[in-house]
Formats: structure tokens, C-alpha cells, sequence
């Protein structure tokens, strides 16, 4: 444009008309570049953010979906090893199973009631584990399975005849030997004190 202008004067009058026009094209193309990185990173938090949106809903969809928790607790320890008896459904066995049971687990505060289910699982063979197999394991279970085996197993006089019955199929004795007679002797007190721990009054059967 100055080219074609044929006196210095002239040029200098249109140097002087087109030098703000060009920066004020200048100053416009760093406004709209300025505005142009702006808009891209605006663009780029809210393709971000919509994307933590999608997330966040994925995370709620699979969280309604999920199983429910038992427990939010921290895991409780392995249970600590207790001797306890073995029962396996035989009448002349509960009595004393159920009174070491009890002393040892059944009666102990510490324990929840799985806990106490666990251990009563433990404990028990054949016929007697067959009866609470299909229970299962939580708190409010124990009182029922205790009372089922109870239930089942303590019938007087089914542990009476079975008691009578240990002491009658003694093996006869041919020789007087002190400890064929304190075999005798042990299995006559045993059963008779598991028949007076029924209510029986054996001290006067002989009256």
C-alpha cells in the first residue's frame, strides 16, 4: 500500500492511518489466541469432569449391585484351640459331653453365638452333626441348634437303659485282679452318677 504512493508526505499519512489498524489487529489476534487457550482449558476440565461424572455414576451403579456386607468390622482371629469332647449321637455319650461342652464353651460370655456354633460343629460326629448340618452359622442360630441337640439326645430314659446297659455288658469276670475289679468299679460309679445327675434317686433302689 505505501508502494503505490507517490510522495513521502502521502506515505507518511497512510503509515500513520494503518499502523493502528494493525496493531490493533495485532492486539485482537492475542485477545482471540488468548481467548482460543482459555476455551481449550475449559474444554479440557469439562471433558474431565464428565468423565470423573460417568465414573462416579459406574461406581454407584456397581456399589447398588453388590452383594450386602455381613460385617463392616475388622475380621476377628482364628478361634483358639479348646479341647473338647467328641459326640456322636450315642445316648451314654451326651452327659458328659454336654457338661464339658457347657463348662468350656456354652456358658462362657466372650464367645459370640457363632463363635459357640462353631466350636459345637467342632465337637460333633455321625448322627449328632447330621442334625445341625443344614443350620447356618450366625449369632442368632446358636440358642436354636443347642436347643435341637438337647432336644434329641437328652431323653432320660433312653440314657438310663444305655447306662444300666455299660454297666450289665461289663465283661465277666474269671479272674480277681485288681484291675479287672477297678474297671468294674469305674464303670459302675460313672454310670451311676450320670444316672443321678438325671434326678434319679439311686441311693434308694437298694432299699
Amino acid at each position: 500500500l505505501l508502494e503505490q504512493c507517490n510522495d513521502d508526505a502521502e506515505q507518511d499519512d497512510v503509515a500513520r492511518r494503518v499502523d493502528p489498524i494493525l496493531e490493533s489487529i495485532t492486539n485482537q489476534q492475542v485477545i482471540l489466541a488468548t481467548w482460543d487457550n482459555e476455551l481449550r482449558k475449559k474444554e479440557a476440565v469439562d471433558t474431565a469432569a464428565e468423565e470423573i461424572r460417568k465414573v462416579e455414576a459406574q461406581a454407584r451403579i456397581l456399589a447398588a449391585s453388590a452383594p450386602p456386607s455381613h460385617s463392616h468390622s475388622a475380621p476377628k482371629p482364628k478361634l483358639p484351640q479348646l479341647t473338647l469332647p467328641t459326640f456322636t449321637g450315642k445316648y451314654e455319650e451326651w452327659l458328659p459331653f454336654r457338661d464339658r461342652y457347657n463348662q468350656t464353651v456354652h456358658n462362657r460370655a466372650d464367645l459370640s453365638g457363632a463363635e459357640k456354633f462353631q466350636y459345637l460343629l467342632a465337637a460333633l460326629e455321625g448322627a449328632a452333626s447330621d442334625l445341625l448340618e443344614s443350620i447356618p452359622i450366625i449369632d442368632s442360630n446358636y440358642p436354636i441348634a443347642y436347643d435341637r441337640l438337647v432336644e434329641a439326645f437328652e431323653h432320660t430314659r433312653e440314657i438310663i437303659f444305655k447306662q444300666v446297659d455299660r454297666i450289665l455288658d461289663h465283661p465277666e469276670i474269671t479272674v480277681r485282679s485288681a484291675s479287672n475289679l477297678r474297671s468294674l468299679s469305674n464303670i459302675t460309679s460313672n454310670s451311676l452318677a450320670a444316672i443321678h445327675s438325671l434326678g434319679q434317686p439311686i441311693a434308694e433302689w437298694d432299699a
